[in-house]
């Protein structure tokens, strides 16, 4: 066994008499990567050494670690949600924050070491990750895992272009398959396949990572679940609490994943496909897909259960068998219908008239919305916006327009030549801007949470907004730890009961942290205590971690996700102010009419799909713009893009 002492905590090579690795140059003494992270040589149990960190984010810190009973190198798990708990540096224990936060604290260890216990009925399986031991201990929880050298099967994608051969994609799943034939023999749903899920050893060997959303199958009765899901992975029934779950729930997502393998491209999110399936053919993006393997990809995939293969064993034998598989009937007719629309738009594009309109902003709700069916050929011009996310909305409403009007609708994209919106935060609307009365009666409050605020800021209902912003406080979680600053959590701010004001709201905003618990930090001088929207690079001082608070907007959370990932937690108004009445509408979107009211028409069609959630995720989900309006990406930026907003779901009521 080597020496505890000489082993780096950083590569767990045997250092020798050496204070300096050999291997990795890592120096023993060397610092934790973040503050709140454990200090290496750290020892847990009295047998796991902890060493660096080699992974961390919003609930939990991955290290680097070493058996000291067994003499190997392990990789260990530490549940740490940030903004439910504190570290003080160089102390083990954690600091769990009282009231709600213990519950959702207490809530999430639970369901983390259910995590543990249900990776370790499997750990002998090839294909899993194997589970050793886990155990609570400071005041949390933790799992010890074998640790893997190798790449995420979403990273080793990137790596090679995006996508893979058909060879190569059935080369990786199958190892996928055997380890779920292993755990649906046990009565469990994985829940969560996907190529971050999936990992690739260095010697080729594939296994299938992270059982936290795994729950027993409840066969063919109803019964509560979490709602926990990767959009475009997830089949609907996964999107309802109340719902049957069970081996072809794992199914679609393997469909899914082989989707994104082949393609590049992750598959449209199921419950858009409810109403009109619009899923693009696997087989137009990659002609290398033959028709047996486009058809199980399809099955495997179909939105109704009842139609997807009724076991991996049944799957893999479709996909490792030279028999062709055919679509049920009724899955089979759709995919018709598409392949035919496709080729009427294809025909019909040539007949297309040239209109001059000017277009910014559109809404449409899934299953509603405005026809097109009834219009004239014409083209909408629509006027370019320098806003990247903006382009990307506008760019793909014109390619549902094309697709809904059978090609005789199209939407030019036209550079900006001063007539119209210019995309700039409060733009003057002119009075001849057509009134969209109908525009927005078209959508529902149910699919809109903010559309009656919209209207209620929309002068004469004669513009509409794609996405809205709020004013909030983002808080240098590491900086706070390190002085020891309590973070003022909603329950905790006091101070804003009688604001009227924005400006108010900026004016109380500083007697936060200055406070007897930050006298320390402010006579010191290091950083500054509060950086306001005001100022000037006031979200870029904070970034650099100039300052230990910052009153911004909710679309700041880009750039500061890409600046403190792990250590940044946000907050809004508090409780007893009304925080609603300050969000703002910035890219306000208006229709300049023309003398034809067919081209209105159009236009009016195409400013809908602006607000259907194929657009809306394009523009906020895939880019990074303002926060989407439309229910559904709202729910999935909030709690998947960027879980610290995971309050946002709950404060505007969205929680089914």
């Amino acid at each position: 066994m080597v020496e505890r002492k000489h082993v780096c905590m950083n590569c767990m090579q045997d250092m020798g008499q050496y204070d300096m690795c050999a291997y990795c140059g890592w120096v023993d003494g060397t610092r934790a990567k973040e503050l709140y992270h454990l200090t290496p040589r750290t020892i847990l149990m009295n047998r796991y050494e902890i060493g660096m960190a080699i992974g961390f984010g919003g609930f939990g810190v991955i290290y680097h670690a070493w058996d000291i009973e067994l003499g190997t190198q392990v990789a260990v798990k530490e549940y740490y949600p940030n903004g439910l708990v504190n570290r003080v540096p160089g102390q083990a224990n954690v600091v769990v924050y009282s009231g709600s936060r213990r519950e959702q604290f207490d809530y999430g260890k639970e369901r983390f070491l259910a995590e543990a216990r249900t990776m370790a009925k499997f750990s002998q399986h090839a294909n899993i990750v194997n589970v050793y031991d886990y155990f609570e201990a400071n005041n949390t929880a933790y799992i010890v895992m074998e640790y893997m050298d190798g790449i995420s099967l979403k990273d080793y994608l990137k790596k090679v272009g995006g996508k893979v051969s058909p060879a190569a994609a059935l080369e990786i799943i199958r190892p996928v398959m055997e380890a779920l034939k292993a755990i649906h023999a046990e009565g469990v749903v994985h829940r969560d396949i996907s190529p971050d899920n999936i990992f690739i050893l260095k010697n080729g060997q594939v296994k299938v990572l992270d059982f936290g959303a795994a729950r027993l199958s409840v066969g063919d009765e109803e019964k509560t679940l979490s709602v926990v899901l990767k959009p475009g992975y997830a089949p609907p029934e996964q999107y309802r609490s109340k719902s049957r779950q069970g081996p072809f729930t794992d199914i679609y997502a393997l469909g899914a994943t082989l989707y994104r393998m082949l393609t590049g491209t992750a598959p449209e999110e199921s419950v858009d496909r409810l109403v009109d399936d619009q899923i693009v053919l696997p087989s137009t993006i990659n002609p290398e897909i033959d028709k047996k393997l486009e058809n199980i990809i399809l099955k495997a995939m179909a939105i109704n259960a009842a139609l997807r293969f009724k076991s991996i064993e049944e799957m893999e034998k479709a996909l490792y068998s030279d028999e062709l598989v055919l679509l049920p009937q009724e899955q089979r007719k759709a995919i018709e219908h598409k392949r035919k629309k496709t080729a009427i738009l294809a025909c019909s594009a040539a007949a297309v008239l040239v209109a001059a309109l000017v277009v910014v902003s559109t809404v449409f709700q899934s299953g509603g919305g405005l026809s097109v069916n009834h219009l004239q050929p014409c083209s909408v011009s629509v006027e370019r916006s320098n806003d990247v996310c903006l382009q990307s909305g506008f760019a793909k409403a014109g390619e549902l327009l094309k697709e809904e009007s059978g090609g005789k609708v199209t939407a030019k994209m036209l550079q900006k030549t001063g007539v119209g919106v210019k995309n700039e935060k409060f733009a003057e609307v002119p009075q001849s801007a057509m009134e969209l009365d109908k525009l927005i009666h078209s959508l529902g409050e149910r699919d809109y949470p903010l559309l009656n605020v919209m209207k209620q800021k929309s002068t004469e209902n004669k513009w509409v907004a794609t996405g809205f912003d709020m004013p909030v406080i983002f808080y240098n979680v590491k900086l706070m730890s390190l002085y020891d600053i309590p973070i003022p959590y909603v329950e905790d701010m006091t101070l804003y009961n009688k604001l009227s004001t924005f400006e108010d709201y900026i004016d109380l905003a500083k007697p936060i942290v200055e406070v007897e618990e930050c006298a320390a930090l402010i006579s010191k001088g290091t950083y500054k205590t509060f950086a306001v929207n005001a100022m000037v690079d006031a979200c870029e001082e904070f970034c650099n971690g100039e300052s230990v608070m910052y009153l911004g907007e909710l679309s700041d959370i880009a750039a500061v996700q890409e600046s403190m990932p792990g250590y940044y937690a946000v907050s809004p108004m508090p409780v007893s102010y009304k925080w609603i009445d300050y969000i703002t509408f910035n890219s306000r979107l208006y229709i300049q009419p023309s003398d034809d009211s067919n081209k209105n028409e159009a236009a009016l069609s195409y400013l809908s799909y602006l607000f259907s959630n194929t657009v809306q995720t394009e523009m906020y989900i895939t880019n990074d713009g303002e926060v989407p309006m439309e229910k559904n990406a709202l729910i999935a930026f909030a709690k998947e893009k960027y879980p610290t907003l995971r309050w946002l779901v709950g404060e505007l009521g969205l929680e089914d």
